[in-house]
């Protein structure tokens, strides 16, 4: 009987990748070996994407446009995006085939309610919000809507 087991493996580099994605194969491999499989295993990428990274340039002029919108308000509501192992097309859009990387900026938009998030900020606790795909997630309904 086919067992169908899909494996998650996010990098920061195409060279990591690489070696995460020879690492896994190879455990897979060797793991069937030793357990005596009849049949080696069937191992397929269904699909990859290469980590968020932002143009510098492009991060620059976009975040002097949001300091001149919230003017004093901004070290409250901007925060530089670092890269990011989120799986998101956008970067496969930036890679037009047989083109040059098309720069691009990727950013969030808070919807956490102001009091929760200033709460975690003190706490040093913003990596234990509930991130936008977790059944916990709960955005402010203003301004969110």
């Amino acid at each position: 009987m086919p067992v169908l087991t899909p494996v998650d493996v996010r990098t920061f580099s195409e060279s990591t990748q690489q070696l995460a994605k020879s690492a896994v194969e190879r455990v897979i491999r060797n793991e069937c070996e030793v357990s005596g499989s009849p049949i080696a295993p069937r191992i397929v990428t269904t699909v990859s994407s290469p980590a968020i990274d932002n143009d510098d340039v492009a991060t620059r002029r976009f975040t002097r446009v949001l300091e001149l919108y919230y003017g004093s308000e901004s070290p409250k509501v901007i925060q530089v995006m670092p890269p990011d192992i989120v799986a998101d097309d956008i970067v496969l859009l930036s890679l037009p085939p047989g083109g040059n990387p098309i720069p691009y900026v990727y950013w969030n938009i808070g919807l956490t309610d102001p009091e929760i998030w200033e709460k975690a900020n003190r706490q040093g606790k913003l990596g234990d919000l509930p991130p936008t795909h977790s059944p916990i997630y709960a955005p402010a309904i203003q301004p969110t809507l």
